[in-house]
């Protein structure tokens, strides 16, 4: 598969992983506020990390590996490893945490939402594919 696939699909799966678990994300990123306790940083990490065993592997750690191998054969532009996975994870998880605020600034009814995520999902699939020039 060529990197602009292996991207595809990552951040397809990425987006169909944050939606199912929107209401815990909301949960975690709550308690992990006003608690700040190790014990809870423990607790997501584990959840995390669990979701992760079927790949063998952390998915990011993959896309990374995947990203140096397209930089290296001039596929893609030169980017920050690091700083490609972290705009990813943002960009994705952003519309799931802040859903409540981007209805109160956007206006938009609850059978919409749905349509609303699969077209962020192209736009920031577009945004990213940009940021490397793939064509």
């Amino acid at each position: 598969m060529t990197f602009k696939e292996v991207l595809s699909v990552f951040n397809d799966r990425h987006f169909d992983f944050l939606d199912k678990r929107k209401e815990s994300l909301h949960f975690f990123l709550w308690e992990l506020s006003r608690s700040g306790e190790l014990d809870l940083k423990e607790d997501l990490r584990e959840a995390v990390f669990s979701s992760y065993k079927k790949f063998g592997k952390n998915p990011f750690e993959l896309l990374a590996l995947k990203l140096n191998e397209a930089i290296s054969k001039g596929e893609v532009r030169q980017v920050n490893t690091s700083d490609f996975i972290l705009n990813l994870f943002s960009l994705n998880l952003f519309p799931f945490i802040a859903l409540p605020v981007i209805q109160t600034m956007f206006p938009v009814e609850d059978s919409k939402i749905a349509r609303m995520i699969e077209q962020r999902k192209k736009e920031v699939l577009r945004l990213l594919l940009n940021n490397l020039k793939i064509e």
